[in-house]
């Protein structure tokens, strides 16, 4: 048996351990906040394993970065608990996760990534690969009040609307390619926009409604000639899930041809133009 003393920022206080039935080379292995001490590294008592970060009570900071630092811009990103810790709680880890494969969705208690031992015990399958944190413990807010917090790991049945409820829609992403290809020449311009679609980038997720047909890492260029001009964007899309891509489009939201008969309309405005050119020169 063993009670320990700490300060508000997590310091063991001095002559405040305590023990009964054990000796001190056989302590509990937990200790602030009932977090995994790291004894080994930095002496008893001074770094903590919170899941998603590594806690210095000696200097009341985290080793690390807030991942969610840009919410809190009023904040440094390596505080603790708003360096108030006996009014506010630190946020624990990066608990929410989706298959990106299936959409679903587990909650697993102070967990920074998806371990092959938690797809184990939950009977999701995949790989831990196959997983993306959507957010920490506290995402939803006051919507989710029934207990789930308090367990260390849930499956959660029936994805799709459990989100819904919570005001996340299933959505997905992926890597999109659009080119607009202008043929032109003294009489005619002929415009062909064309989309391709990185089915191999697809990731199933959830998100807020007003992040759906958005768009990411939007990167244009322009090759030009004297003949042709072509324009290419790349993007990273969100949208619902199973709605069709092309309808937020940059170029064209219908009749887009894919590459391949792209390159065979082409060939075939080519010809054309190459016959009337030298038509027009026979003529002449």
């Amino acid at each position: 048996m063993q009670a320990t003393d700490y300060s508000a920022f997590g310091v063991i206080l001095e002559d405040r351990e305590y023990y009964a039935t054990i000796t001190t080379t056989d302590k509990y292995r937990y200790g602030f906040n009932g977090k995994e001490a790291d004894n080994e590294t930095c002496g008893d008592g001074n770094e903590y394993d919170y899941g998603a970060r590594v806690y210095d009570a000696r200097l009341g900071r985290w080793l690390s970065c807030e991942p969610l630092q840009m919410k809190y811009p009023y904040l440094s990103p390596y505080c603790f608990a708003s360096n108030t810790p006996s009014l506010f709680l630190d946020i624990d880890g990066k608990d929410w996760f989706v298959n990106n494969n299936t959409g679903q969705v587990i909650y697993v208690r102070d967990a920074s990534k998806i371990t092959n031992e938690i797809i184990n015990q939950t009977g999701t399958g995949g790989t831990p690969a196959d997983y993306e944190r959507l957010g920490p413990n506290n995402m939803f807010g006051e919507k989710l009040k029934d207990g789930t917090l308090n367990m260390r790991i849930r499956f959660i049945e029936l994805s799709e609307v459990f989100m819904k409820d919570m005001g996340y829609a299933k959505a997905e992403k992926l890597n999109i390619v659009e080119k607009e290809n202008t043929i032109k020449n003294e009489e005619n311009t002929i415009t062909i926009p064309t989309f391709d679609e990185d089915l191999s980038s697809s990731k199933i997720t959830y998100v807020t409604p007003e992040k759906l047909n958005t768009k990411e890492n939007m990167k244009k260029d322009i090759y030009d000639t004297p003949d042709q001009t072509t324009t290419i964007v790349s993007y990273l899309l969100t949208k619902p899930f199973g709605q069709n891509s092309r309808k937020t489009s940059v170029f064209a939201k219908n009749n887009i041809l894919t590459d391949a008969s792209f390159w065979e309309l082409v060939k075939s405005v080519t010809s054309v133009l190459y016959d009337s050119y030298f038509s027009k020169k026979k003529t002449k």
